[in-house]
């Protein structure tokens, strides 16, 4: 076909069919190559510095999407791209290390793509880097692209950042490590997402499944692998245990609710039971001793209040060493605040509690049982 003879005709969009390769040639640059410090240390002897976990304090995150495998929002967590500079500039050192662009294209969104080279004290990598801007990123789309493939060169060619792929592993640093309280809260945040069978949104959602079983025995209600860590003794609650405060009416349960058939409270127990280590025969026998019944759903709210109180404590006691004062203390701090502050319920602030003190070491417990 003679292309001449259509001059005017609309030509189609290239993004959208093919990508155009490189649209200049790579950039030539000369340098000298230094294998050396200026303390006279190699890339191989600053590799463990390269590699470490960035401050808690630089970490952010943005919301990544829905996750079918969670059944929740899931965040991602990361750090700017000035933290990786500042990395290179503190140990390596300033001039000892080069970021080059050697190529850039179109893919096939229309989006840019740069292909980019990092040179560190004689060690060169290259990698691409996508325009796909997150989080509060403001900067043009090849801004994007450059500083996505400053940070693909410093993961892949000294490992920096490379824990990023571990997001759970991630956040329990985060929140392990942090001084900030607002952090900390926003790391145990994103711990309930990533838990499948934990957190409120879980609990919830098997409470109000369709078609579950009713006649279940305990054994079936609490079915499951056995804990890691050691069972406790048989609980032994007081016999006229405090009356928690009322919260908000609508997201509590009414304690005063007569002994019926409360399905959910075999759910309840079973999430419980799978931390705190209790035989299903130990909780049974609870049942009959103090409520004259076989199996949590017979027990009344304010029963099964009182019995999730004891396992909980009791787990408290023995896995975090706390004296039966300072572990009630602790967990009665908790369900305070999420009964008050998020208007849970106090049957499933119980179990919410008990998932987020095993985040805590003992010293955080008794210094600050209500983080």
């Amino acid at each position: 076909m003679d292309y001449e003879l259509e001059p005017t005709k609309q030509q189609p969009v290239i993004a959208q069919t093919v990508s155009l390769g490189h649209n200049f040639p790579p950039i030539s640059t000369q340098y000298e190559l230094r294998h050396k410090n200026l303390e006279g240390k190699t890339f191989w002897d600053l590799l463990p510095q390269l590699q470490e976990p960035f401050a808690p304090e630089e970490h952010k995150n943005y919301e990544l999407g829905y996750s079918k495998e969670h059944q929740s929002k899931i965040d991602y967590v990361y750090v700017p791209w000035q933290a990786y500079e500042d990395r290179l500039n503190d140990v390596v050192g300033r001039g000892f290390w080069l970021q080059e662009t050697v190529g850039t294209w179109i893919d096939e969104s229309g989006r840019p793509v740069v292909r980019s080279r990092l040179s560190v004290l004689g060690v060169v990598f290259e990698a691409n880097g996508y325009a796909k801007p997150r989080g509060q990123w403001k900067g043009s789309l090849m801004e994007v692209a450059e500083k996505d493939a400053l940070k693909e060169c410093c993961e892949r060619l000294t490992g920096m950042g490379r824990y990023f792929r571990d997001q759970l592993w991630t956040i329990n640093y985060v929140y392990q490590n942090t001084s900030d309280p607002d952090q900390k809260g926003e790391m145990r945040r994103l711990i309930g997402q990533r838990k499948k069978t934990s957190g409120a949104a879980a609990i919830r959602s098997r409470q109000h499944l369709k078609n579950q079983r009713q006649d279940s025995g305990l054994l079936d209600a609490m079915a499951g692998d056995l804990p890691k860590h050691k069972p406790v003794s048989q609980p032994k609650p007081k016999p006229q245990p405090q009356q928690p405060q009322q919260a908000k009416q609508d997201n509590v349960v009414s304690l005063s609710l007569i002994k019926g058939s409360h399905p959910e409270h075999n759910k309840i127990v079973k999430t419980v039971r799978s931390i705190t280590g209790h035989k299903p025969d130990v909780i049974v026998n609870w049942c009959k001793q103090y409520g004259n019944a076989s199996l949590p759903s017979e027990l009344s709210p304010e029963l099964a209040y009182q019995l999730l109180i004891s396992l909980v404590a009791g787990w408290l006691q023995d896995a975090k060493g706390l004296s039966s004062e300072v572990a009630l203390k602790t967990l009665k701090t908790k369900i305070s605040y999420l009964t008050q502050n998020q208007g849970i319920n106090y049957l499933e602030s119980v179990a919410i509690a008990l998932d987020e003190l095993q985040q805590l070491d003992p010293k955080e417990v008794i210094q600050g049982g209500n983080n």
